[in-house]
């Protein structure tokens, strides 16, 4: 009896163990850490925020009047000034309205509408070399 007690003691010192590994979801840089060593941590509490440099996409705002040559699946130019004055191709993924919180309001002339703004999420065909999260670009002409 006292054989089969200290492998069960074993197999739980080995549970504990297997549980003190954490593995990434996905393969990134850290950004942020918010566990220390020795904090005690519950479960499902973040303890690093990883940036996965391989999904890298633009999100711009345009005015529904500015939006008639802007369409899902097009190819579009994307500038970014931190990395020079090269424009990369890019991929439009997606055009949705935003909320009505970004609506441009028009004046009380008559005849004119409220113009809505839409998200236009835009996707590099390529991999951008020192491209940033945060980075300002800027969706330029054909």
């Amino acid at each position: 009896a006292l054989v089969s007690q200290a492998g069960g003691a074993v197999a739980e010192v080995q549970s504990y163990l297997d549980d003190s590994y954490i593995i990434a979801p996905c393969d990134g840089e850290v950004v942020e850490v918010y566990a220390k060593l020795g904090d005690l941590v519950g479960t499902g509490a973040p303890l690093v925020s990883i940036i996965d440099m391989s999904d890298n996409w633009f999100n711009f705002s345009v005015r529904e009047d500015l939006l008639k040559n802007i369409k899902s699946g097009q190819t579009v130019k994307v500038q970014i000034p931190a990395l020079g004055d090269q424009s990369y191709p890019c991929t439009v993924r997606n055009v949705k309205v935003m909320a009505s919180y970004a609506t441009w309001r028009a004046t009380k002339t008559l005849g004119q509408y409220d113009v809505k703004s839409f998200d236009v999420k835009v996707v590099p065909q390529e991999n951008i070399d020192g491209l940033r999260p945060g980075m300002t670009a800027i969706l330029t002409d054909k």
